[in-house]
């Protein structure tokens, strides 16, 4: 059965890790790689409750692992590192797909801490493993951005209920007419 992991570059994550974590290994995915971009982050101490979790500081070891990156041979894009986090989250992926390579996973996913993998109908490993079958090498999925109905969100997997759909999504790229009539009509709404 094909084995397949996150990676995620994780800061403050205390409000809703374990839950985030708990969903991911209930789902069926082998491992979790989670780099946490605060050595000092209070919830590394619940990603290590998890034997499935490998809990990875932003410290001196990770910054040595970032130098076998295809990144690092590019110093125009590296000297980001300390300011923008999407940086950050290339290396860890790319530190993340040499630890699963090792431990011999076929698949990795990135995720951010507010997004979930969801597969309705089918296990994690049984989506992956039809993806294998397949020949399919990677995959982009469309996601759902959370659109809070609330100022105040504490556990937003449990506190939000309602999503914008990607707008890959909409026939030629754009909402209906009457789709774009009840986007509108959501207070201080902004469709882009």
């Amino acid at each position: 059965m094909t084995r397949a992991v996150i990676a995620s570059t994780l800061k403050d994550a205390e409000a809703v890790l374990e839950y985030w974590i708990r969903y991911h290994l209930a789902a069926g995915f082998a491992r979790l790689y989670l780099f946490f971009d605060d050595p000092d982050d209070a919830s590394i101490e619940i990603a290590r409750k998890f034997e499935a979790v490998t809990a990875i500081t932003n410290d001196a070891n990770l910054h040595k692992l970032w130098e076998s990156t295809a990144i690092y041979s590019h110093p125009e894009r590296f000297k980001f590192r300390d300011t923008e986090v999407m940086t950050r989250q290339c290396l860890n992926a790319e530190v993340a797909i040499g630890m699963a390579l090792d431990a011999g996973f076929d698949w990795i996913v990135h995720i951010d801490l507010d997004e979930l993998f969801y597969s309705p109908v089918i296990s994690v490993a049984e989506h992956f493993d039809a993806m294998s079958r397949a020949n399919i090498e990677y995959v982009t999925y469309l996601n759902y951005e959370a659109m809070p109905e609330k100022f105040e969100v504490t556990n937003f997997f449990r506190d939000v209920t309602l999503f914008k759909r990607n707008p890959a999504m909409f026939p030629e790229g754009k909402p209906t007419a009457h789709q774009k009539k009840l986007l509108e009509s959501i207070p201080n709404f902004r469709h882009q």
